[in-house]
């Protein structure tokens, strides 16, 4: 088990001005309230992200065609994170208080194992997750306590779980003393681990071994500058391991270097991007979920909040998702239908 500290540095990024940018464009206005976990699916040539407040999987199949128009399935409690399947095209799916397969044909859930207090704290849930390049599906928490509510620094909130198989359970890898957890991702060789401290606003990187799932080797990323605006949120890496952050609140998505400086920026007319990922034939588009979140008091609503946006970045490319490959025999298993529309 690794340890989990607190820091953060001043960003002496480049100015935003000389960093080259193209602007996203509007592919569909879904209206997600906190949109997270945005995949591609090659096979079906598909994108799949959750609505966590919204309760809802979304689903645009098919993205090559002309009429881009998701479908959902409504759930009857909040998703927190999923994965792919390789043996099939069901999801593996996080909900607030169980880990449930998904079909995402008929909206079919069969509940695998609860969640006990013995994996998650009472006022804790997933908020996000994918599988390591082996096949493990890896699981972000975030504590619903507020700050004020926080008695001690030194706590374990939330942290990082790893789904495994019938074998290994569902077990703890991480314990962190903060509440939010999010933008979980990988390097191209697996050994490189990244997520977000929401509460500090920064990104930190990890050794990881895909065999055993052991994390060590914390260090600090990349940390927003106090005059930045919003927090990092969701991410993917692409080919060139460089990372691709959303900047939730600044409405842009970033690309990092390997050792962190921001060498090129994705400019949304919305405030709230939230999950990114590679995608299309060549994996050369990068598609990017936004959320409506609250509305701002000052400026209102922007245009098209928690709609969906897609920008072409010359010469990038993304890597292909991994799917989870872990095994669950369910022997109590419970089925319930959800609603497709």
């Amino acid at each position: 088990m690794g340890n989990f500290s607190l820091c953060c540095v001043d960003d002496a990024a480049t100015d935003r001005v000389k960093i080259p940018s193209v602007e996203a464009k509007l592919v569909n206005r879904c209206r997600n309230i906190v949109a997270k976990n945005l995949i591609w699916d090659e096979e079906s040539q598909s994108l799949i992200w959750i609505d966590i407040e919204g309760r809802k999987i979304w689903i645009l199949d098919s993205y090559e065609k002309d009429e881009k128009i998701p479908y959902s399935i409504t759930l009857q409690e909040k998703p927190g994170c999923f994965a792919m399947l390789k043996k099939d095209k069901r999801l593996v799916m996080a909900l607030e208080r169980r880990l449930v397969y998904v079909d995402r044909e008929t909206g079919q859930l069969e509940t695998i194992v609860p969640f006990d207090s013995s994996i998650s704290l009472p006022t804790d849930r997933p908020n996000d997750g994918r599988c390591d390049r082996a096949g493990k599906f890896l699981v972000l928490g975030l504590n619903q306590l507020t700050p004020g509510n926080m008695k001690d620094s030194t706590q374990e909130y939330t942290g990082l779980y790893c789904i495994g198989d019938r074998k290994s359970g569902i077990t703890s890898i991480l314990p962190t003393p903060v509440l939010v957890l999010d933008g979980l991702c990988f390097n191209n060789a697996g050994n490189v681990m990244y997520f977000c401290n929401v509460t500090n606003r920064e990104i930190l990187a990890f050794d990881y071994d895909s065999t055993t799932g052991t994390v060590s080797g914390q260090r600090q990323f990349y940390c927003m500058k106090e005059s930045d605006v919003g927090f990092p949120s969701g991410a993917t890496v692409d080919s060139e391991d460089c990372l691709w952050s959303a900047q939730c609140g600044g409405g842009r998505v970033v690309r990092h270097s390997q050792k962190g400086e921001i060498t090129f920026v994705v400019e949304l007319p919305v405030e709230n991007p939230t999950a990114v990922a590679f995608g299309g034939k060549n994996l050369d588009q990068l598609f990017i979920i936004t959320s409506i979140i609250e509305k701002n008091k000052d400026k209102g609503y922007a245009p098209n909040p928690g709609s969906l946006f897609v920008a072409s970045i010359p010469g990038v490319k993304g890597v292909s998702e991994p799917k989870y490959e872990g095994s669950f025999q369910i022997a109590d298993s419970e089925k319930s239908a959800c609603t497709i529309s």
